[in-house]
């Protein structure tokens, strides 16, 4: 919530926070490391259960919370693009944005974790996405009952588009590309959710 901050001005105000030292803490140091800056900022409880990044002192509006240099730090469709998990798709039909970002998470996380640990840590377990998590992850029998016609053809279409590009492309591009064995059918739907609950 927006609050005075000591400044006078209006901004916004320090929140409790978690401690420096955790999971959140390796992030922070190893963006700092490439360029960014996440001075003032943590995870701390947001309320109802869910943590959030919350501010560690106060901001004047206008101040820059954190940045991220994106070129070193983020997953995107480009990184994925130029990353040797891009083999998984050259000869085939490259997939839609999430997947081959859902792609390069996975290979990160099997072939370069120890680089990319501080953010891998960070993003939500398989725990975390359960209950509820992510439509895309419920059985149809829960998306149903929703009795929301247009939101179950919606979340059905996304599911039916996901397992279509882990038949089409996931599996056979992954064999082709001699990366060891395929994620599975759950790790690919685990890592599709990840990246499109952060989108």
């Amino acid at each position: 919530p927006r609050k005075r901050a000591a400044s006078g001005k209006k901004g916004f105000a320090a929140a409790p926070a978690a401690a420096p030292g955790g999971a959140f803490g390796k992030l922070c140091r190893w963006v700092a490391k490439k360029g960014g800056k996440s001075d003032g900022v943590a995870v701390g409880d947001v309320g109802g259960g869910l943590r959030g990044v919350v501010a560690t002192r106060d901001f004047a509006v206008g101040d820059t919370v954190f940045s991220v240099p994106k070129a070193e730090c983020v997953l995107s469709e480009g990184r994925a693009d130029a990353s040797p998990v891009a083999e998984v798709w050259r000869v085939l039909p490259a997939p839609a944005p999430h997947v081959r970002v859902a792609l390069l998470l996975l290979y990160l996380e099997r072939f370069e974790r120890k680089a990319w640990a501080p953010l891998l840590d960070v993003l939500p377990s398989p725990a975390d996405l359960s209950a509820p998590g992510p439509m895309r992850l419920w059985a149809p029998a829960e998306v149903a009952e929703t009795q929301d016609p247009q939101l179950v053809e919606r979340v059905g279409a996304q599911v039916a588009a996901d397992d279509a590009a882990y038949d089409d492309v996931v599996v056979p591009g992954w064999t082709a590309a001699d990366l060891g064995a395929p994620p599975t059918r759950d790790e690919f739907r685990i890592a599709v959710a990840t990246i499109t609950s952060r989108a």
